[in-house]
């Protein structure tokens, strides 16, 4: 990736009622090896994936964004996070974080990356994981 672009801070104009893809949470607790004060992105390839209100966090990311015919599409790698409820998380603020999109014609090239930092809005985390919604029963013998 080469060239860094700033972009608008569009998401932070319309910033949703409820946490969206590509959006950044304040970690509060400490979990899975992230530590806290550590910023995560939410994942869209998981967002609702195991319930209408389930997120899945990642840190120590690599974020690509891109809108591409009126929809937001957000792919992110790095180090996975739990699934998190949307009611565990809490409006903050905003803040700047780094994205990447394909350069030109969303073609996949070698070094045809572009890198862009956007505001977007940010939700902190109150600890708790998916675990704690949903506990595991005990087994019985």
């Amino acid at each position: 990736m080469t060239d860094t672009i700033q972009l608008p801070a569009e998401s932070a104009k319309n910033t949703a009622p409820r946490p969206q893809p590509g959006d950044a949470v304040l970690l509060e607790g400490e979990c899975l090896g992230a530590q806290p004060g550590q910023i995560a992105i939410i994942d869209g390839t998981h967002y609702h994936f195991l319930g209408e209100t389930e997120v899945m966090l990642i840190v120590a990311y690599s974020a690509y964004r891109e809108e591409i015919n009126g929809h937001l599409i957000v792919s992110c790698s790095g180090g996975p996070y739990p699934f998190v409820d949307e009611r565990d998380l809490e409006p903050a603020g905003t803040r700047v974080c780094r994205f990447w999109r394909w350069r030109d014609y969303r073609l996949p090239q070698a070094h045809d990356g572009v890198e862009y930092q956007l505001e977007v809005p940010l939700w902190k985390w109150n600890g708790k994981g998916w675990w704690d919604r949903h506990p595991r029963e005990e087994t019985r013998q």
